[in-house]
């Protein structure tokens, strides 16, 4: 089980970066601090589809056929939102949350690509890509050491 009380800390201590088109995930929590267990599994299901979207777009898109990073974050997102709304089935759950991560993952993409056009960067990732790749192993490093304890 994931330590709550310890991922908010560092999501919340985590120093910001700035970012262009599309709000870092460090931006969008400094400026989102939760007030509420309520308001607490809003951040947590934002930040696991967003996290579950980039990570799919940085390996190439999702292999159904491995289980990977980004489907940890997606597992998460729906236990999640099985906490916050007991009384959705399933099937909507899970259309929820897939749904949910597509469109993150489709602002990731063009901005990736728009990216790629606008520079002639030998980098692969913008600055706000690498920012919010960085918050995801953050989540995942705390995730991994808690299951650890």
């Amino acid at each position: 089980m994931i330590n709550m009380k310890k991922l908010i800390a560092l999501l919340l201590l985590s120093p910001l970066v700035a970012s262009g088109e599309i709000e870092s995930l460090y931006d969008y929590f400094d400026k989102n601090p939760y007030a509420s267990n309520e308001s607490e599994l809003d951040l947590f299901v934002y930040s696991s589809d967003k996290c579950s979207a980039i990570t799919f777009l940085s390996i190439g898109g999702d292999n159904p056929e491995v289980e990977d990073v980004g489907d940890m974050f997606m597992n998460q997102s729906y236990s999640i939102r099985k906490i916050k709304s007991p009384n959705v089935d399933m099937d909507t759950r899970w259309r929820n949350t897939q749904d949910s991560i597509q469109t993150y993952f489709k602002q990731y993409e063009a901005h990736f690509l728009d990216f790629r056009n606008r520079t002639q960067s030998e980098e692969l990732f913008s600055e706000l890509m690498k920012s919010d790749l960085k918050f995801c192993l953050e989540i995942l490093t705390a995730m991994t050491t808690s299951q650890e304890e």
